[in-house]
């Protein structure tokens, strides 16, 4: 093979690998901003329908539970980030706060 087209093939193959990496890295944005926006309204379902960590700690496991069930490791993924989301807050409660809702909910 002339030292030309070897040249040429490589000029061919650096430029297909640069269009590759170009669409990836594109699919890739897409994919993590997709991913963000299905992670918020994970977050919000949860908070307007779940009234205590517990709530969602239990939401969390059967989603988790079922997203395994199908294996699905993308949905697996992103509950469990949701749910880092939820520990993070509930970590992060102030005590006065705490106490308040556990006095709403009869507690002492």
């Amino acid at each position: 093979m002339s030292e030309n087209k070897k040249i040429e093939e490589e000029r061919k193959f650096l430029e297909m690998s640069k269009r590759i990496s170009e669409i990836t890295d594109e699919s890739e944005k897409k994919i993590t901003e997709l991913s963000e926006l299905v992670m918020l309204d994970l977050i919000k379902a949860i908070k307007c329908n779940c009234s205590t960590y517990c709530e969602v700690s239990k939401v969390l496991r059967v989603r988790k539970q079922d997203a395994r069930w199908t294996g699905n490791q993308l949905m697996i993924q992103l509950l469990e980030v949701v749910e880092e989301y939820f520990e993070k807050e509930k970590n992060t409660l102030p005590l006065v706060m705490i106490k308040s809702k556990s006095q709403e909910a009869g507690g002492n």
